[in-house]
């Protein structure tokens, strides 16, 4: 008979087979002994998912405005990005110190790649040029949706900010693929701004730049001096 399970209460068969099952087995290769086969356990019958009616949809119809509201409130309370979208869809505007606030969370983006020296090193490099493509990504559209040119523009500032302001090993191509993203999500707004938003951007640029970052002012000069040639081919994106 093949035997495809043993059981046994001492404590060492609890990790392992104990001396107890070695004695069975080796009273088996001695004698004809007959061995009850364990039937398979009983499973329950496997129960599949359904497509469900949606009688949610018809009490949220039927939910009075104060329990919106106050639903909506605790909410609201505990997620921060919750208050900032509807601060921009309902007042078309950041709530005040939100950039400041933008910035922070950039910062401590960095402060998990960083090593003791204070810098990106290359092994890293990639990961947090992604994170900071991630929060690019995930505030601009909203804000290109209520038209909010400006505060869309100093989003990507301080995004293209975080990256030059810490010294990265080894980073010229992955910056570059990064900065391309960022010149994209300018021309973005670029089409969306007025003339004297544009020369608003432009202006911020100029008094802004800052030659002592670390991973250099070459790649933020580049994204200016295309970002009003949207036709023009830039390099392909690896």
């Amino acid at each position: 008979a093949k035997i495809e399970q043993m059981r046994c209460n001492c404590p060492y068969a609890l990790e392992n087979n104990c001396k107890h099952m070695a004695a069975v087995l080796f009273s088996l290769e001695d004698d004809d002994i007959c061995v009850e086969e364990l039937p398979p356990a009983k499973q329950p019958p496997i129960v599949s998912h359904i497509p469900l009616e949606t009688p949610w949809l018809e009490a949220i119809d039927k939910l009075p405005e104060d329990v919106v509201r106050k639903e909506l409130l605790k909410r609201a309370d505990r997620d921060d990005r919750l208050k900032e979208r509807l601060a921009l869809l309902y007042l078309g505007k950041l709530p005040e110190g939100q950039i400041q606030n933008w910035k922070a969370d950039l910062q401590s983006i960095a402060g998990e790649y960083l090593d003791r020296r204070g810098r990106i090193n290359e092994e890293n490099t990639w990961e947090f040029l992604e994170d900071l493509d991630y929060f690019l990504n995930t505030k601009l559209p909203l804000l290109l949706e209520i038209k909010s040119v400006m505060d869309a523009f100093h989003m990507i500032w301080i995004v293209m900010e975080t990256a030059l302001e810490w010294e990265i090993d080894d980073y010229y191509e992955q910056l570059s693929d990064f900065f391309y993203d960022c010149l994209q999500a300018l021309r973005s707004i670029w089409t969306q701004a007025t003339e004297v938003q544009q020369g608003q951007i432009m202006q911020w640029y100029q008094d802004h730049r800052n030659e002592e970052w670390p991973g250099g002012v070459e790649q933020i000069d580049q994204v200016f001096q295309l970002l009003t040639i949207p036709n023009i081919a830039v390099k392909e994106k690896r």
